[in-house]
């Protein structure tokens, strides 16, 4: 497939793939786990590398695999099927990547269309029983669908996604926060035998579930506003959704092929993590590390203070540094690196035990202005 078609592919939604686009992607999710495979000795060879220009070597090569893996229609397709979502330093979605997938990515995630109205299953009653043991053994433990009792459907399908986002902290607590204060009051409601005591920090009165008619229906405005605020999130929510990709496909296709890559494609990174996880650690810190000495040098180098990285609009209009503005970007986010390098360069000096602050030159490995 020509990087064109690729492209073209990765923005279309899932609803609109042709039997053909799938099969691409088939092509594709085999590519992508040779890639993880290719990467995982890769970083093998870093981590053992001594020299630095070894290490760079090898650092590019990883790049070239990641980059490679992350650009193709399967990695893309992926993050679809499980759903994974991600936010950036500045707390603002962004495309989940790699080596952020792998440390998190577990069994009991599954792959599942977009249209697909599958919200749970409940198992037959022996299952459900087993289960309520709470046994170390049934903590994690999946079923065979064969076991599905009954099968609860919401549609659009739309709203699961959005609903997993809700429950997201990472997304945002507050709407965890509003979500777990809803979800506790419908069972309180339930259970009947515990009391809600809702306090007016702001007028001095106490509001229960068990007093005076009118105590009962202040706290029904309670729950109202609770219910108002999930509805909100809800609604801001599904406004980062594409609900193109939700639509039921118009032509009828087979995706058991892709979706069983998906799983292997998922296994694989479970695998990668499993043998050893500080492969990818290491080599994050080995690239903060390379990173900063590059920004100490290039500063140094300019005749600036080492002891800050200026705003990326500031560095770009630096003689050569419009190129280390792009190598921080294909690697950081770059107010992530400006925290980084702060904290670095206070370290570095001291461990130095002294202090040019204008400006004792500075090697460095790699020339800023060949990026």
């Amino acid at each position: 497939m020509s990087d064109l078609n690729e492209s073209n592919l990765i923005q279309k939604p899932l609803s609109e793939f042709s039997q053909e686009d799938i099969k691409a992607t088939v092509v594709s999710a085999k590519t992508a786990i040779d890639l993880l495979d290719n990467i995982y000795l890769n970083l093998q060879s870093f981590k053992q590398a001594k020299s630095e220009s070894l290490k760079f070597q090898f650092r590019d090569l990883i790049q070239q695999k990641v980059a490679e893996l992350e650009s193709g229609v399967a990695f893309n397709t992926f993050i679809k099927l499980f759903n994974i979502t991600c936010v950036d330093y500045e707390n603002k979605p962004k495309k989940p990547e790699l080596f952020e997938i792998i440390p998190i990515i577990q069994e009991t995630n599954t792959p599942s269309l977009p249209w697909d109205t599958s919200f749970g299953n409940l198992y037959i009653n022996d299952v459900e029983e087993q289960y309520l043991t709470l046994g170390q053994q049934f903590k994690s433990k999946t079923v065979r669908s064969d076991v599905y009792a009954k099968n609860v459907l919401i549609a659009p399908a739309e709203f699961k996604n959005v609903f997993n986002l809700m429950r997201q902290e990472t997304q945002s607590l507050r709407c965890r926060e509003i979500l777990d204060i809803y979800c506790a009051l419908k069972l309180v409601e339930d259970l009947k035998d515990y009391s809600v005591e809702i306090n007016d920090l702001k007028n001095s009165k106490i509001t229960t579930n068990v007093e005076s008619k009118k105590s009962c229906e202040s706290l029904e405005i309670f729950k109202q506003e609770i219910t108002t605020l999930c509805i909100k999130y809800f609604k801001e929510f599904k406004k980062q959704l594409n609900t193109q990709d939700y639509k039921i496909p118009e032509k009828k296709t087979d995706w058991n092929e892709l979706l069983l890559l998906n799983y292997s494609l998922r296994d694989a990174m479970i695998k990668f993590r499993l043998k050893d996880i500080k492969l990818i650690e290491n080599y994050s810190l080995d690239t903060n590390e390379i990173l900063c000495k590059d920004i100490r040098a290039f500063l140094i180098s300019k005749d600036k203070s080492q002891l800050e990285l200026p705003s990326s609009h500031v560095i770009s209009k630096i003689d050569q540094g419009h190129g280390l503005v792009k190598k921080i970007g294909k690697l950081r986010n770059y107010k992530y690196m400006q925290d980084t390098y702060s904290a670095w360069i206070v370290k570095k000096i001291e461990e130095e035990g002294y202090y040019h602050p204008n400006n004792q030159k500075s090697t460095t490995s790699e020339n800023i202005s060949d990026v």
